[in-house]
C-alpha cells in the first residue's frame, strides 16, 4: 500500500513579480457597505493568472514547493481564495488572516472579534466565489479518506479551520493515525490537542531558516523518505521525538519591545541617514542589535508601509 500524505499550509504575502494587476482587499473593498462579490468579481476577472504553486514566493514557499517537489500533494489556505489546490490557477492578491494591516479581511465585518470575523469571511468566500474551485477543505479530507494529511500553517490560519477540524474529528475523518497538526504554541480544543506537533524555538539551529518558515521546515523534516511499510503517525513522531533530543534550548535575548510608531520612527531615521535602498532585512538586524525586538513579519509590515508613507510624502 503506498503512503499518500497531504500537505495543508497557508498562503504567503509575498508573491512573484510576473502577474499583473494585483488585487488588493483594502482598494476593492474601501467602501461603506463593502460586498465580498465584489472582491469574487475582482479575482475573477484578473486575467492575468497561474498557477497557486508558481504565483507564491517567500522562504516558507520554497519549503512547501520543495515538500511538493517530493510528491506530496500541496493544498493552500488562502485568505483571498479560500482552500486551492496548489494546481489551481489564481490572480496575484494582497488579502490576510493576520490582524494588522489595510488587507486583513478581518475589516469586512469590523467587529472586536477577528478570529470570529476571519471564520465568517471564510464562510462567505467559499459560498461566492467561482465554481472552477471545486474543494473546500472538508470536502477534500473526505474524498481522500484513506490518505494521510500533514496541516502545516500559522495561528492566524489555523483558527479559520478550527470549525471544520473539529467536526471532522468527531466523525471520524481525521484521528490521530492519519493526521498531524504542524504549529506554534496556540490554544486548541481538547479533541485536536493530541494531534498537534509544536514546532518550538529550539529547532531552529538544527532547522535553519528564520522562525516565520519554522512550521514548514519542520514538516519538511518529518515528511522526507517517508517509508510506505510504517504507519504515518508512528514515523512522523519517532523523528519528531528524535529531533527533540538533538535540539538545543534557543538562544534568549533580551531586547526591549516597541509599539509600531516606534519602529516606524526608528526605520524613517535609518532612511534619512542612511541609503534609501535599505532593505527590511538589513534594518531588522541593525533594529535588533540595537537592543530592540520585533518579529521579522511585523517589521516587514511596518517597513513597507513607511517607506510607502516617505515616497508620497516626496
Amino acid at each position: 500500500m503506498i503512503l499518500k500524505v497531504h500537505l495543508i499550509t497557508n498562503c504567503t504575502n509575498v508573491k512573484r513579480k510576473h502577474l499583473q494587476n494585483k488585487v488588493s482587499f483594502g482598494d476593492v473593498l474601501n467602501t461603506e457597505q463593502p460586498d465580498i462579490k465584489d472582491w469574487v468579481d475582482a479575482i475573477s476577472n484578473n486575467k492575468s493568472r497561474d498557477l497557486a504553486i508558481n504565483t507564491y514566493a517567500g522562504d516558507h514557499w520554497t519549503v512547501a514547493k520543495d515538500i511538493n517537489n517530493d510528491g506530496v500533494p500541496l493544498w493552500v489556505l488562502s485568505a483571498g481564495f479560500g482552500f486551492i489546490s496548489g494546481q489551481d490557477n489564481i490572480c496575484s492578491y494582497d488579502a490576510t488572516f493576520s490582524n494588522n494591516g489595510e488587507n486583513a479581511v478581518r475589516l469586512f465585518s469590523n467587529t472586536n472579534d477577528s478570529n470570529k470575523d476571519n471564520i465568517t469571511w471564510w464562510e462567505q468566500l467559499h459560498l461566492n466565489r467561482c465554481y472552477s474551485y471545486q474543494h473546500d477543505f472538508s470536502s477534500m479530507v473526505r474524498h481522500h479518506k484513506n490518505d494521510n494529511f500533514c496541516i502545516s500553517t500559522s495561528p492566524q490560519y489555523l483558527k479559520v479551520i478550527l470549525p471544520e477540524l473539529i467536526k471532522l474529528r468527531e466523525s471520524g475523518h481525521i484521528t490521530e493515525k492519519n493526521t498531524i497538526i504542524i504549529t506554534s504554541k496556540v490554544e486548541l480544543p481538547q479533541s485536536l490537542q493530541s494531534l498537534r506537533l509544536i514546532a518550538t524555538e529550539d529547532f531552529c539551529e538544527l532547522l535553519q531558516g528564520s522562525r516565520v518558515s519554522l512550521n514548514i521546515r519542520l514538516a519538511r523534516y518529518l515528511l522526507k523518505e517517508l517509508s510506505s511499510s510504517d504507519d504515518f503517525i508512528s514515523q512522523i513522531k519517532e523523528r519528531y521525538v528524535r529531533l527533540q533530543r538533538r535540539s538545543k534550548p534557543a538562544k534568549k535575548f533580551d531586547r526591549v519591545k516597541v509599539d509600531d510608531e516606534e519602529v516606524a520612527n526608528y526605520i524613517i531615521k535609518k532612511l534619512e541617514c542612511g541609503s534609501p535602498k535599505s532593505s527590511a532585512t538589513v534594518l531588522l538586524n541593525a533594529f535588533r542589535n540595537d537592543g530592540f525586538a520585533c518579529e521579522q513579519k511585523r517589521f516587514g509590515k511596518i517597513f513597507q508601509l513607511t517607506k510607502r508613507t516617505l515616497s508620497e510624502k516626496s
